[in-house]
């Protein structure tokens, strides 16, 4: 009758303006995911590919749709996550693999390839999710490098120290004066050691998730004060002479244990590397919403090559040198994740022969909370 072809009309039109309304939805939601998604039928012609996989694998959306998946993306990774899946029934299946023709711009990509439904021999094709793991891969290479640098600093004074001992025992008769050489290199081992270990513990400290309790209503100027007159016996024994220049108050929110450390490591580096008769200047002054301490010396200086690494941990211009007056290669990275915790950042000018500034911004009030707060995300 004709009412009920009318009505059998109407409800297709509901379903088929319902299935448009999903068929839009998760569009939407596709292409909201950070993650690149990738759909390919039974023969592994890409159906669909969310706005994330074309910009992670860096192509253009008439380059995708309708083009076989291996063609779209030709590692062989690629080929092979998608072959567990499609050819060999395997449940899921990941790999990873990189894109980008330069260093600056390339990617290591994390790919894992699942079917469309439980049975692969219907034909329903498979999805594969793209993410990317480059800071993931990155942080895991520095986390190794740092333990394997770490491993080999302890090894150095600790074999050195050793050496000593067992020189002094197999040698009864050694002169006194040749035996007090020889303690005293010991003690600048243990002294190297000693200053290792303080590091170690004080970026376990920095790094720790409860930096933000830690905070208080602090003077910077005051820590700058107290920081030069605990150190002005150690530069004058070195024959510098350390001065307090012009050094403007301000409260902060600061962890005053950390800018204590950061002011310490900036002086002693300062005094390390300034030769005798030198001179290291400190102060601090005020930059609009900034707290600007700044560290000068008349030292060696850093070869423009190396500016950029300084702040590395583990990195040294010379290292005999800075092994031989006793720095663990930790001390201006310290410096560096202070002043990021605290919303900052520390600059360097330098230039070799004439001497260093090191210039430790500290915003403050409401900035400060924000920057750090942007800093930890990212």
């Amino acid at each position: 009758m004709p009412w009920r072809r009318q009505h059998v009309e109407i409800g297709d039109a509901r379903v088929q303006e319902q299935l448009r309304s999903r068929v839009v939805e998760l569009e939407r939601m596709l292409a909201s995911l950070g993650e690149g998604v990738v759909a390919v039928d039974s023969a592994g012609i890409v159906v669909h590919a969310n706005a994330a996989a074309r910009e992670l694998l860096a192509i253009e959306q008439d380059r995708v749709d309708g083009h076989h998946v291996f063609s779209v993306v030709a590692l062989p990774e690629v080929r092979d996550v998608f072959d567990a899946v499609m050819r060999e029934a395997a449940p899921s299946a990941t790999g990873v693999f990189t894109v980008g023709a330069t260093d600056a711009g390339r990617r290591v990509l994390q790919i894992r390839v699942a079917p469309l439904q439980d049975n692969m021999d219907a034909g329903a094709g498979a999805i594969a999710v793209i993410a990317d793991v480059s800071d993931q891969r990155r942080v895991e290479q520095m986390r190794r490098d740092f333990f394997s640098n770490v491993s080999h600093e302890l090894k150095t004074p600790m074999a050195a120290i050793r050496g000593i001992i067992e020189t002094i025992r197999d040698d009864p008769e050694m002169p006194e004066g040749d035996r007090m050489d020889f303690l005293d290199r010991a003690v600048r081992q243990a002294d190297r050691l000693d200053t290792l270990v303080a590091d170690l513990i004080a970026i376990s400290r920095l790094e720790s998730a409860s930096v933000a309790t830690r905070r208080s209503t602090v003077d910077p100027g005051d820590i700058i004060r107290d920081v030069v007159a605990g150190l002005a016996h150690r530069a004058e024994r070195s024959g510098i002479e350390l001065v307090i220049e012009r050094c403007d108050s301000a409260l902060i929110a600061a962890d005053e244990e950390a800018l204590r450390q950061a002011v310490t490591n900036l002086v002693v580096n300062a005094i390390t590397y300034t030769n005798r008769g030198g001179r290291v200047r400190v102060g601090m002054q005020r930059a609009g919403s900034d707290m600007l301490m700044h560290v000068c010396d008349t030292g060696i200086g850093i070869p423009q090559d190396s500016q950029e690494r300084i702040f590395e941990r583990f990195y040294r211009v010379d290292p005999a040198r800075s092994r031989e007056r006793g720095g663990s290669g930790l001390g201006l990275s310290i410096v560096k994740h202070v002043a990021r915790s605290h919303g900052g950042d520390v600059t360097l000018d330098s230039e070799p022969g004439v001497g260093s500034t090191f210039t430790l911004r500290l915003p403050t009030g409401v900035a400060a909370r924000e920057s750090a707060s942007r800093r930890a995300n990212t």
